[in-house]
């Protein structure tokens, strides 16, 4: 079967291998290297994650002024691009891809284009005055 955990932990890891049939999963890890990144090396990408949320479509989705407000917070960036992934994005194999993807900078880049493509399709489907805020 396929599932899709979100967990809190402490590194990515890859399932090697599952024991037994029990009422929990039980499963060797291996760890997923991650390339290092400074907080301060991923700005520009955080400012334009920032700027993807003001845009007065992506808002018209619930979530998305939550996950605005993390931008604006100590959380790290690698982490809020995961949470965008896991919240905002449809294709799961896009997900799962970025899930096993340890190259820190690439994830994140990955999840802006990505959510740069939802934005455009809002606008493609939502009337043109909703995503023109003089117009509201």
């Amino acid at each position: 079967g396929c599932y899709n955990f979100l967990l809190q932990g402490h590194t990515r890891a890859r399932i090697m291998r599952e024991h037994g049939e029990r009422a929990y999963r039980v499963a060797e890890l291996e760890p997923l290297n991650e390339t290092p990144v400074l907080e301060i090396d991923l700005t520009d990408e955080r400012r334009r994650l920032a700027e993807l949320f003001e845009d007065s479509g992506m808002l018209s989705i619930g979530l998305a002024r939550r996950l605005r407000e993390l931008l604006h917070s100590p959380l790290p960036t690698a982490h809020v691009a995961d949470l965008i992934a896991f919240n905002l994005l449809e294709d799961v194999h896009l997900k799962q891809e970025l899930l096993g993807d340890g190259d820190i900078r690439r994830r994140v880049n990955r999840v802006i284009d990505s959510l740069d493509l939802v934005r455009s399709t809002l606008h493609s489907v939502l009337p043109a005055d909703f995503c023109n805020p003089s117009m509201n």
